[in-house]
């Protein structure tokens, strides 16, 4: 599983590459493009093709990162063997995150040029998007990573103890009853929000939003909590 998630992880990077460059390489020379955007999907930044380019490759470089740091824990001898019982696991959850990265990449990307399509690049007057490029842009974003959540909260159960990744809290590390538990729970729980975020962008962008960021703080503050309870109960908790 180590191995097919290595492979998919660089070609996400590859392909989110290939596509960032080609789409700045189709850009006019000697205009504006907005680059960045605040919550409220108004402009907040703008650059010239060279920035879209350079754009275009911190996306990738981001996966690079990432992927070294998920690649690299498999391969550290102490961490490679806490992550055994785990690995299809934490494979699956490895090959969501890098998707999910190139998938933004694309995102932002195909948003860049279709404004520049429509006449909006060079920054005079267009301050905000329109609202279906804007309200479109969001729920794809949204869809995509309540699509992420479902996935690892389907296999968060599974997950056994490590270092590494799951629910970690000191109650978790320290308590095998808590860290089971709280796992089963709390995959239940990432994926109901998983559910909840989807459905809101399809209702409304910006409500998917707002339900993801209540909802996560929700479930963060219950599995905390939950594992403490559980922690407590155990005799053997360390």
């Amino acid at each position: 599983m180590y191995r097919t998630a290595n492979r998919i992880g660089w070609a996400s990077i590859v392909v989110a590459l290939v596509v960032g460059l080609a789409v700045a390489l189709r850009l006019p020379a000697g205009e504006q493009f907005p680059i960045h955007w605040n919550a409220r999907g108004e402009v907040d930044g703008w650059g010239t093709r060279s920035t879209v380019i350079w754009t275009a490759l911190l996306m990738p470089a981001v996966g690079v990162f990432t992927h070294l740091l998920l690649w690299g824990m498999t391969k550290l001898d102490g961490i490679r063997q806490t992550l055994e019982p785990s690995a299809r696991i934490y494979s699956v959850i490895w090959i969501g995150t890098m998707v999910f990265l190139a998938l933004m990449q694309m995102g932002m990307m195909w948003l860049i040029l279709s404004l520049a399509q429509r006449g909006l690049a060079g920054g005079a007057g267009a301050t905000e998007l329109p609202d279906d490029m804007a309200d479109l842009f969001v729920s794809a974003t949204m869809v995509a990573l309540g699509g992420l959540m479902i996935v690892m909260g389907n296999y968060f159960g599974k997950i056994r103890r490590n270092p590494v990744f799951g629910i970690r809290t000191p109650f978790t590390l320290t308590s095998e009853p808590a860290w089971n538990r709280t796992h089963r729970v709390g995959g239940r729980l990432f994926v109901g929000l998983g559910l909840a975020v989807i459905v809101a962008a399809f209702i409304h962008a910006w409500l998917s939003f707002a339900v993801l960021m209540v909802g996560l703080t929700g479930v963060l503050i219950f599995v905390f909590a939950y594992s403490y309870n559980i922690w407590k109960s155990d005799p053997d908790r360390s």
